[in-house]
């Protein structure tokens, strides 16, 4: 028995939006990925509780193909359950989950959605969290080198901020083990002071508890504290498309096999990731650490 707070799944590489940069999928290349079968054994073992004890399942689901239309099936025939996990999804839009979850009345029952653009669907949402009460997240991304979202209207920000539950603060990064050139890290290091200007011009805009900070920020800092590691591998583990499956999100490789046959390979898989520990391996946190104790230095 393996007992982990969070897994992720990343059951396709199709997504919706084909021209997003510094996408962390895309960057893996992956040749394969599971099979509908598997991907449905995976959730009917994730919800029986046995061999695996998880207390979140959070999928992702964009790019409306056939196949992803398949997955999406698999997802609706758990959402209903009673004893299940909770069961979280993150999709590019609002209208991208009703298509994939055909209808609203399996998107109510899931215990939370988080959405990456919701600025043409701010009255869709508002009008579904006035009916059903479900709380609703937007992934608010940063893109690299300091091109701040807030800039572009702040009145509509205002608007989001006002509709959803959370924001949840994601900056944008090279894949977490990927070999990098001086030119990258000295990139990288410019990324990380835009990540800390970023964090100061959210304070002023969103109320504390209206927003998450970028967990591998946060994480990283606590650890010069506490000694703790990051959430990957201790308690959060994901599930890439071709069944290997790595503790870090941004993970560029990952643990065990990636030809697998069965569900059982991608069990073998999670026991495999559950045992290591990638972020003493992570180049991020050793720059937010960097930077963090050099500005704290100096006052």
């Amino acid at each position: 028995m393996i007992s982990i707070s969070d897994i992720f799944i990343q059951p396709s590489n199709y997504c919706d939006n084909n021209n997003c940069k510094h996408c962390y999928v895309k960057a893996r290349n992956y040749n394969q990925q599971i099979s509908v079968e598997i991907f449905r054994d995976l959730l009917q073992t994730l919800v029986s509780y046995k061999p695996i004890c998880t207390q979140n399942i959070t999928i992702s689901i964009d790019g409306y193909s056939c196949r992803a239309e398949q997955y999406s099936k698999e997802i609706c025939n758990i959402i209903n359950l009673q004893d299940r996990p909770s069961l979280h999804t993150t999709t590019n839009t609002f209208d991208c989950l009703v298509n994939h979850l055909q209808g609203v009345n399996n998107i109510v029952n899931l215990d939370t959605t988080s959405y990456s653009d919701i600025k043409n669907n701010i009255e869709i949402i508002k009008s579904f969290k006035k009916v059903y009460n479900k709380p609703v997240i937007y992934n608010l991304l940063v893109h690299p080198m300091g091109v701040f979202g807030l800039d572009f209207n702040l009145d509509k920000f205002k608007q989001i901020v006002d509709t959803v539950d959370i924001i949840y603060v994601i900056f944008t990064k090279y894949s977490m083990g990927k070999s990098l050139t001086k030119d990258q890290i000295w990139e990288y290091r410019q990324r990380v002071k835009n990540y800390f200007k970023y964090w100061n011009k959210i304070n002023k805009v969103v109320p504390s508890n209206k927003y998450i900070m970028d967990r591998c920020i946060t994480e990283s800092i606590n650890n010069l504290s506490t000694g703790y590691t990051c959430s990957a591998n201790s308690s959060l583990l994901q599930v890439w498309p071709d069944g290997s499956v790595s503790g870090c999100p941004y993970a560029y490789q990952s643990t065990g096999n990636r030809f697998v046959k069965q569900v059982d390979d991608i069990i073998q898989n999670l026991h495999l990731a559950k045992k290591k520990c990638e972020f003493y391996d992570c180049l991020l946190a050793k720059l937010v650490q960097e930077y963090y104790i050099k500005e704290h230095r100096n006052g």
